[in-house]
């Protein structure tokens, strides 16, 4: 019998492993019926595993225990049957060499290969600063990208993007486990949505049929996959200095930003005739230099690539197009109260619904008890 191939798809973040993950789940019988086994058995449980190997469960409001044995968990159940274990986290891309060897202990015997996805760094750095505020920060786009410049990275919004994004960096950690052949890079074409576009790829690579799994669109997916765009951002960063710790790190990312994140409407879309905004040059400058000594560096690494390397270089700059924290204020009320007035509807829907419940629950307490059997 042939040996089995553990898949894993390790991000990179903002590239759409989380919708690809929950669509997986959501089609998890089509994807047994090709051959392959989803042995995480929930996005919850892979997170907490991700977060364990990490060892970052702090800064994700959980508590040691709460995550201790995840990976172990879904190690078993990649072990089990004849299928082949497929995995997608972008939490993955930024484990160290420790992380990486523990990961792989835990799948050993199997197989391994990796699939890396990954989008120009203007548009990713645009993604990881979106991402940064919808987790609950503050931080302007100016502000974030003066500490990616820093070149010691003293921030930990600095260290944590380029342990995350740094192309050059994730794709030696991830060789020098299991070797350059066994890692494949996806690149994603510019200026489109990039769940569908890494889930084609993905599907590629491992060999799945691309229809297996029918992703959500942009606008449909839920509020903790998707991508803000500069005025929700702009919205986001003032609900969140609002909100001013009043609830703690882990209900802010479970909770309260998916519900904010979804009830915001998408103002920039591609295809709208939005200008996309443009960088700062300096920064500009920096992330085309890198791209151009990562797309060398792929090459000469002999990965196995799915899609156009030179995807991986920035578009110039627009110096029409506006910076990212020049939202003018009437954009930022029109989606601010958008958004109000979509949080009251659902408000409005869960106290109906808990008023039924407690109905239910307050007539059954008055019901008499009928005498036992007995």
């Amino acid at each position: 019998m042939p040996k089995r191939t553990a898949w894993l798809h390790v991000g990179l973040p903002g590239t759409g492993a989380p919708a690809v993950a929950a669509a997986l789940s959501d089609h998890a019988d089509r994807v047994e019926d090709q051959g392959f086994r989803l042995p995480a058995v929930s996005e919850e449980q892979l997170l907490r595993a991700a977060l364990e190997l990490r060892h970052e469960h702090q800064g994700w409001g959980y508590r040691r225990r709460e995550v201790e044995g995840s990976w172990a968990e879904v190690c078993r159940r990649a072990h089990r049957g004849r299928r082949h274990p497929l995995i997608v986290s972008e939490l993955l891309a930024a484990c160290d060499d420790d992380a990486v060897a523990l990961l792989l202990d835990g799948l050993a015997p199997l197989r391994t290969e990796v699939v890396v996805t990954m989008r120009d760094p203007a548009t990713q750095v645009l993604a990881a600063w979106a991402d940064t505020v919808r987790l609950g920060r503050t931080v302007s786009f100016a502000g974030y990208a003066d500490r990616l410049l820093d070149p010691e990275r003293e921030h930990t919004q600095a260290r944590r993007f380029w342990a995350d994004q740094h192309v050059g960096d994730v794709l030696d950690r991830w060789s020098r486990a299991v070797g350059p052949e066994h890692v494949h890079v996806v690149v994603l074409p510019q200026d489109t949505d990039p769940a569908p576009a890494a889930w084609a790829g993905l599907a590629q690579v491992v060999g799945l049929d691309p229809a297996t799994v029918a992703l959500p669109t942009r606008r449909s997916a839920p509020g903790g996959h998707r991508t803000l765009d500069p005025v929700g951002a702009a919205v986001v960063r003032e609900v969140n200095r609002a909100v001013d710790g009043r609830v703690t790190t882990g209900v802010h990312r479970r909770e309260v930003a998916p519900s904010l994140v979804s009830a915001l409407p998408e103002v920039v879309e591609r295809g709208s005739g939005a200008l996309r905004p443009r960088l700062p040059d300096e920064l500009h400058d920096v992330l085309a230099r890198l791209a151009l000594d990562w797309r060398a560096q792929v090459v000469a690494a002999g990965h196995p690539v799915h899609g156009d390397l030179d995807d991986l270089l920035p578009a110039p700059p627009d110096p029409t197009a506006p910076l990212p924290d020049d939202v003018p204020v009437e954009a930022r009320l029109a989606s601010a109260t958008e958004a109000l007035a979509d949080v009251l509807v659902e408000v409005a829907r869960l106290r109906r619904h808990d008023a039924a419940l407690e109905g239910r629950v307050s007539g059954a307490a008055r019901r008499p008890r009928l005498p036992s059997a007995r």
